[in-house]
Order: structure tokens, then C-alpha cells, then sequence
């Protein structure tokens, strides 16, 4: 059997150096988690905003009529 195991960790940074701060002691962590699991990986992605969509007014949608 088969497992994948995810940990989750939200940080927030003011800027690269910060960031690059976090990768450094995440990057710590994994190593003690390597020694057991040599498998393990890290991967950390940027989060952004999502776009906010407009949904046009009943007044801008076409309608057809016969």
C-alpha cells in the first residue's frame, strides 16, 4: 500500500530575504524528516489572490426572444 503524506504550512513574508528565511528553516526540517522518509521533498509556492470575476448584470446579458 501506498501513502502520501502533506503537511501544511502558510507563512507570510514582506519580502524575498524573509522568504528565503522561511525556505531555510523549512528546508531544516526536512532534513530531520529525510533521515526517516529519504523520499521526502519540499515545495513551496507562491500564493496569490485570486482574480475577482464580474458576473454581468441581467440587464448586460442578451436575450433572444421570437
Amino acid at each position: 500500500m501506498k501513502l502520501r503524506a502533506q503537511f501544511v504550512v502558510d507563512v507570510t513574508a514582506t519580502d524575498y530575504v524573509q522568504a528565503a528565511d522561511h525556505q531555510k528553516r523549512l528546508g531544516a526540517f526536512l532534513e530531520e524528516i529525510k533521515r526517516q522518509y529519504t523520499d521526502a521533498t519540499l515545495t513551496i509556492r507562491e500564493r496569490r489572490k485570486p482574480k475577482l470575476v464580474r458576473r454581468p448584470r441581467e440587464e448586460d446579458s442578451l436575450a433572444i426572444s421570437e
